[in-house]
């Protein structure tokens, strides 16, 4: 993940990522689940493939959350594990509004159509 991040590669980057959280189901015992989130992520996949190459900050924030997350698993702390992941994902819901932000033509995704991801996001 890092050699992926530093060279701003999101097609590795997105592959690992895929990878690590579809491990965390797997380990939870609700890899059932990770298909369900998964299978509801596809415009977020294309937005984050397509905006991460040029905010080259995306890539080290995500490997900084996934390093929070991987060190409270590894420490056996659930709640800390549990908040790490919950930052990580109000971080990735948060890059649709931050990319309208900067430049609101770059999607089209208006408050309704934000509300609608944020929520599917958030229930997963």
């Amino acid at each position: 993940m890092e050699a992926a991040a530093e060279a701003r590669d999101a097609d590795v980057s997105f592959a690992l990522d895929c990878a690590f959280h579809r491990l965390i189901f797997a380990v939870a015992g609700i890899e059932e689940a990770w298909h369900v989130l998964h299978g509801a992520t596809g415009q977020l996949d294309r937005l984050r493939r397509w905006v991460f190459p040029s905010h080259p900050g995306l890539f080290a924030e995500a490997l900084d959350e996934h390093r929070r997350i991987l060190a409270a698993l590894e420490a056996g702390d659930g709640a800390a594990a549990q908040a790490a992941m919950k930052g990580h994902l109000d971080d990735t819901v948060a890059v649709p509004a931050r990319i309208l932000a900067e430049d609101p033509g770059m999607i089209r995704m208006d408050a309704e159509d934000l509300q609608m991801f944020t929520s599917v996001i958030r229930s997963a």
